[in-house]
């Protein structure tokens, strides 16, 4: 596994958010399949319990853990790379926040409805 130092965790969490600023438009063009991608994500998040929502948000982070532990971690050089690359292509920034829309949206989709009790007898005990 590749390892690479570049300052504070804050930092580079600046970084990032900066790269989904440029990646996510802030104004969609009304029906476009970007706006009903959104719009079901938006509708799916909504229905969803906070330990279903907790529960995606773990799935996906585990997801990025593997990508990073078998590539290893960007650097901010690539991080900052990334962004001139979405600031210059709308077609890229938004193919970008597409994917991960849909990634969203499937791992949301694929988590059970917990019945109720089931987290509170859970090993670790219940999530709120």
């Amino acid at each position: 596994m590749k390892s690479v130092g570049y300052g504070s965790g804050a930092d580079l969490a600046s970084v990032r958010l900066s790269i989904f600023k440029q990646a996510a438009p802030m104004e969609n063009t009304p029906n476009s399949p970007l706006d009903e991608l959104q719009e079901a994500v938006d509708d799916l998040v909504g229905d969803s319990s906070k330990a279903q929502i907790a529960q995606c948000a773990r799935v996906l982070a585990t997801y990025v853990a593997l990508y990073k532990h078998h590539f290893g971690e960007l650097t901010r050089e690539q991080y900052e790379e990334l962004g001139e690359e979405m600031a210059a292509s709308f077609e890229f920034g938004e193919s970008v926040y597409r994917n991960g829309l849909r990634e969203m949206l499937e791992t949301l989709s694929l988590l059970e409805t917990p019945e109720p009790g089931e987290l509170a007898n859970h090993p670790r005990g219940s999530v709120h």
